[in-house]
């Protein structure tokens, strides 16, 4: 969590900070000095409780930054639970959901931690493993950790992109109707007119390959974040 608390305004927890302390993280473990007691970070609606891994009453400051609303927003203060992000050395920076995909097919130089939120309601930043490799590296998000494989993702994304495609002559239709939906890349299609429009030969051989992946958090992690193509 360092690599991500590194980038975050500290100043703006200081008044539940704890200083003088003797005591571990209940996160991480690491012995800590001054940090921030449970109650002002931990709720009964939290579920996560299996990462709370040793006996403390206290977070940890970088934790505690992790969790708390320390992300400047239009209308306050948001937590990173809130968004999708990637830390560097260098940064932390929110990412669009369009933007991810290519963060994925060209990483940047490690260290790096890199989060996704489905629901934009559940904590991820306790979650991350830092990224030693670019070519294989532990995606966080909020239904679990995804290792992912660049070499993987690259013929897996250049597959279900072809079937995530705009359908050629409906680039001005409202809908922009693909050859396939997400729900249809990551369970199949029972459509026969669709099939036969893209190709039964070609659609066949192409599903038995995304077969593979299916009922994955992988697939299902890689068609969140898919986007509309054109031919």
């Amino acid at each position: 969590m360092r690599l991500i608390a590194k980038h975050l305004d500290r100043t703006i927890i200081e008044g539940i900070i704890s200083i003088n302390i003797n005591s571990v993280c209940c996160f991480t473990g690491n012995h800590i000095t001054e940090g921030v007691h449970k109650k002002h970070l931990i709720g009964k609606t939290f579920t996560d409780t299996e990462y709370l891994r040793y006996n403390s009453d206290y977070v940890g400051v970088d934790a505690a930054l992790c969790l708390s609303q320390v992300i400047k927003s239009e209308k306050g203060f948001n937590s990173l639970r809130n968004y999708n992000y990637l830390a560097t050395e260098h940064e932390l920076k929110i990412l669009k959901r369009e933007d991810i995909l290519q963060i994925i097919m060209q990483p940047p130089d490690p260290p790096f931690c890199l989060a996704v939120t489905f629901s934009n309601k559940k904590h991820t930043a306790y979650k991350t493993i830092p990224a030693a490799d670019r070519d294989g590296f532990i995606i966080s998000t909020d239904k679990g950790n995804v290792m992912i494989l660049r070499n993987t993702v690259t013929s897996v994304v250049s597959l279900i992109q072809k079937w995530y495609t705009i359908v050629p002559g409906k680039e001005e239709n409202l809908m922009q109707p693909t050859w396939f939906t997400k729900d249809e890349i990551l369970f199949g299609s029972n459509n026969f007119k669709r099939i036969m429009d893209y190709g039964e030969e070609s659609y066949y051989a192409e599903n038995k390959m995304i077969d593979k992946y299916r009922h994955s958090l992988f697939l299902t992690l890689i068609v969140h974040l898919l986007n509309k193509a054109k031919c």
